[in-house]
């Protein structure tokens, strides 16, 4: 997901992007990334508490050989954290570089 907030290939369906004015368009980029935002946030929230409980409980799986599984459980959330920060950036880069943004669009 991170790569494809890179990317700006967004994960929406940019249907009235074309047909929108500068107003519109600037409202819809706001919602994308606020619930871009909100959403990873709460995926972080959530996985990364599922993560620590599995780190405090020592996650493992017996069989022929007893195999930790609990560091696997901190991908999801490092990933997310990713994809959050990549969003962010895009979202504020307008704020800090807005001659940088316009150049990019043509």
């Amino acid at each position: 997901m991170a790569a494809v907030e890179y990317r700006r290939e967004y994960l929406v369906a940019d249907l009235f992007t074309a047909a929108t004015n500068s107003v519109l368009g600037k409202l819809q980029k706001l919602l994308h990334h606020g619930f871009s935002l909100t959403t990873y946030g709460i995926l972080i929230y959530l996985t990364g508490r599922s993560a620590i409980t599995a780190y405090h409980d020592g996650e493992i799986v017996l069989g022929a050989r007893t195999i930790l599984i609990w560091p696997a459980r901190f991908i999801l959330p490092v990933g997310l954290s990713v994809a959050f920060l990549v969003t962010l950036g895009t979202a504020l880069q307008p704020l800090f570089n807005p001659l940088q943004c316009k150049a990019s669009k043509t």
